[in-house]
């Protein structure tokens, strides 16, 4: 498979995509994300107040903060990559952001693995959607395209 390969879609469709993945992304931050060792849920909403509170935070960051806040950084990433879904400019920023969501993802995992936090109905809503939505920023392009 050729390196930038794209898929060509009808502009109907991208727009589809685009608004199930914002969807999806949304709705996670109602729904339970996560639950910890303790028992206490924490719904999606939640989980990003705390990665994005957590560099500034009183205590020193250790590794596992670091996952959780790289894990956070997902959240950014992937509006940006839905704004930049409009355009078929900035591919290599796109990619870009796609592949460091992936990474970040894979973070998040071995935060919730460290940490013995189980995953909620939320938190797989809001991988499938920043999935969605980096797919067709990355992957994605109208069938007519405007330059």
């Amino acid at each position: 498979m050729p390196i930038g390969l794209r898929i060509v879609v009808s502009a109907r469709t991208l727009m589809q995509v685009r608004l199930l993945g914002l969807a999806l992304f949304a709705i996670a931050f109602l729904l339970p994300a996560c639950r910890d060792a303790s028992g206490t849920v924490y719904p999606g909403w939640r989980c990003a107040e705390i990665t994005v509170g957590a560099p500034f935070s009183a205590d020193a960051l250790n590794v596992w903060d670091v996952l959780a806040v790289l894990s956070g950084m997902i959240n950014p990433f992937t509006l940006f990559s839905f704004l930049l879904s409009f355009t078929d400019r900035f591919y290599g920023l796109k990619v870009a952001l796609f592949l460091s969501s992936l990474l970040f993802m894979v973070c998040t995992w071995a935060f919730f693995i460290r940490m013995r936090m189980l995953p909620f109905p939320g938190h797989f809503f809001w991988i499938a959607g920043a999935l969605v939505l980096g797919f067709a920023s990355a992957c994605m392009m109208h069938a007519n395209p405007r330059r």
